[in-house]
């Protein structure tokens, strides 16, 4: 039986894991990059419901991310409530 109690922090960890897992598969297939802000924004939603900072979401994703994509966010505005890193 699953437990049914769940902390906001492993709902933010999972939050985090689907924002990478979308950014890398847009940045790896060659996507438009400009419309992962539409795409986040269900992701953007559900932080919003917890009560999780997006700025905490997207400070966890930065550093999660593989250098490949960071480098190909970086000229956008992609998570524009955080700040993407320097480029690695």
């Amino acid at each position: 039986m699953a437990l049914d109690v769940y902390f906001k922090d492993d709902i933010a960890n999972g939050i985090v894991s689907d924002v990478v897992l979308i950014v890398c598969t847009v940045v790896d297939s060659g996507g438009d990059v400009d419309l992962l802000p539409v795409m986040l924004n269900g992701l953007r939603a559900q932080a919003l419901q917890y009560g999780i900072s997006w700025g905490v979401v997207v400070a966890r994703v930065t550093e999660a991310l593989p250098g490949r994509c960071v480098r190909a966010l970086a000229n956008t505005r992609v998570f524009e409530a955080g700040k993407m890193p320097a480029v690695r």
